[in-house]
């Protein structure tokens, strides 16, 4: 594991430790709308256009976070992408519209396996 690797890894883990409720280990709706760039209300709006459990909701923005920074080992680029960057194979959709979707999965998916081009912010 390279130097890059490792700040990439360890700043993952500091984004997952400051959204965690620390008695609980749930995830904070507000905490993590703050790292995404988002107003909670935000947050709050796509989990209920989504429907489901919130946990579910959180670990599967966790999961498209965690794929594309396993690729970029820049989470603050990673942060962008995930709001800003349409994909073609998805219809032009950014991943926060289709995770919001329910496609979170076929994304994850896509991303590991490369089918999916990581442009980041210049």
């Amino acid at each position: 594991m390279d130097n890059r690797q490792r700040v990439s890894n360890f700043e993952f883990l500091e984004l997952l430790v400051d959204i965690s409720d620390p008695a609980t280990g749930e995830i904070s709706a507000t905490r993590l709308a703050a790292r995404l760039h988002l107003t909670s209300d935000r947050m709050l709006e796509q989990w209920s256009c989504r429907g489901g459990s919130w946990a579910l909701f959180a670990d599967e923005i966790l999961s498209v976070l965690d794929a594309i920074q396993d690729q970029t080992y820049d989470l603050p680029a990673t942060v962008e992408w995930y709001l800003q960057q349409p994909l073609r194979s998805f219809k032009n959709k950014t991943p926060q519209q289709i995770v919001t979707s329910g496609s979170a999965h076929r994304l994850v998916a896509a991303i590991k396996a490369r089918q999916v081009k990581v442009l980041l912010p210049s």
